[in-house]
């Protein structure tokens, strides 16, 4: 490699040329091309000139059926080379084009694989280009998440630098083999309507709608009370102000809270601290949030 424009972070346009090779090879190599379809040409012109005067001679004593068949022969034979001379030629031409790396879209240098001064194999990469004309989220999914993910009938994602605000997106492929490193398969999301201040590396939170909404209560991760296997949360009474132990259904943990799919009602007041002190029965004073 003679040139490299480009560096790390550096945002091109189509078009634009980010690497040269050394053409000095290339170019010989479609001069020698050259030379040979001129050549092939020049055979061509003579044979096909022998052909055409001896097709004259037809009907004359000097005519000869097996001549004419080899004339023909060797006429066909120079129209052949000629042509391979041309698809050799074009090959070249191609290979001698290739020296210089142009940017297919516009987008950032993300990382460069090869230095000035470098011999590359062909095939190497030169330099990896972030595409920015259709940005995405990738998102890895645990396997126990493969069919909330194909069945979601909506997705939001919100930005970590735009806390607050959502914005649409769709699912354009999700991976039907898991990565051999973290174990999750790579889903892609197209972004809808990508705000303007949006850049690649940003984080997003996806939230993703379920199509058959489901009730969940939220509840801190104080408030579990493990009744042997099974989780459970003590309810308070609101008339008697007395707990009693009633058994949940988890549907999902989180950092600091649990969602209950199941085992409370809308409205009933969860014990949410010292549950491993509580009795069933006990009389107690709750004490609501925000309250002095």
């Amino acid at each position: 490699m003679i040139a490299r424009e480009v560096d790390v972070g550096a945002i091109v346009r189509p078009g634009q040329l980010i690497a040269r090779i050394d053409p000095t090879d290339y170019r010989l190599a479609v001069d020698n091309a050259r030379a040979a379809l001129a050549s092939a040409e020049a055979d061509y012109a003579r044979a096909k000139a022998d052909l055409d005067r001896y097709q004259m001679l037809r009907g004359s004593a000097a005519f000869m059926t097996q001549t004419l068949e080899t004339r023909q022969s060797v006429s066909s034979t120079t129209s052949a080379r000629v042509d391979q001379a041309r698809s050799q030629l074009s090959s070249a031409e191609n290979n001698l084009a290739y020296t210089e790396l142009h940017a297919d879209a516009a987008g950032v240098i993300t990382a460069v694989q090869a230095e000035v001064g470098q011999v590359l194999a062909q095939g190497q990469g030169m330099v990896k280009l972030a595409r920015s004309d259709e940005l995405e989220i990738l998102v890895g999914v645990p396997e126990h998440r493969l069919q909330t993910v194909r069945d979601a009938s909506r997705v939001t994602f919100e930005l970590w630098s735009d806390a607050g605000h959502k914005y649409a997106a769709k699912l354009r492929e999700l991976s039907p083999s898991a990565d051999p490193m973290t174990r999750t398969y790579p889903a892609r999301y197209t972004i809808v309507e990508p705000p303007t201040f949006i850049g690649i590396g940003m984080t997003a939170t996806l939230t993703l709608a379920r199509p058959d909404p489901e009730l969940l209560a939220e509840v801190p991760l104080s408030a579990i009370f493990q009744q042997g296997k099974e989780p459970a949360v003590w309810v308070v009474d609101k008339a008697s102000s007395t707990v009693s132990l009633r058994p949940v259904t988890i549907s999902r943990w989180r950092d600091e809270t649990a969602l209950i799919a199941s085992g409370v009602n809308n409205g009933d007041v969860v014990a949410a601290a010292g549950v491993h002190k509580l009795e069933p029965g006990q009389k107690i004073r709750p004490v609501l949030p925000g309250a002095r």
